[in-house]
């Protein structure tokens, strides 16, 4: 009787993005994170995020898992990280489309996240989170003028009986 082997088979699912820090898409599977190594072909390069651990994945240009080893980390997942980065990626996009307070969107995305009692404790502050959103807000928003001597258009020069 031919002996079969079903350990090749790699189960696959939560395949999902995330940003980094710095903008950069991570790819998240398995509850592990890893970050874009290289872009060949059609063929997308991702590597573990965990220094010295080794693990690759493939995807293709459409982010569809194309192959990879993914079984073989040297470390644990680390789910709470994720939450955690999840609700600071949330926190970022509405400090950069609103004009709220950082500290009441803080308190409202704290509020409505779903967060493990452990994603929580390792969470920052708002006093922590502060400066690094503070900062991507005023990178986003555009410069005040250095001088007010500008040229104003001729339609508004001019009152409405034409003087």
């Amino acid at each position: 009787m031919p002996a079969t082997n079903n350990t090749s088979k790699k189960i696959i699912n939560n395949l999902s993005f995330i940003t980094s820090n710095k903008n950069q898409p991570l790819l998240v599977m398995n509850n592990y994170v890893y970050k874009c190594n290289k872009i060949s072909g059609q063929t997308k390069y991702w590597v573990c995020v965990v220094k010295g651990c080794g693990v690759y994945v493939h995807t293709t240009l459409n982010d569809k898992y194309s192959g990879g080893d993914t079984d073989a980390h040297t470390h644990a997942p680390n789910p709470e990280q994720i939450e955690m980065r999840k609700v600071r990626q949330k926190i970022k996009e509405r400090a950069f489309n609103e004009v709220t307070s950082v500290g009441t969107i803080y308190d409202e995305e704290i509020a409505k996240a779903t967060m493990t009692r452990s994603a929580l404790a390792i969470f920052p502050t708002n006093t922590e989170i502060y400066q690094g959103i503070a900062k991507a807000r005023r990178k986003a928003s555009p410069t005040l003028p250095q001088s007010c001597l500008f040229t104003i258009p001729d339609i508004y020069k001019s009152t409405i009986d034409g003087k």
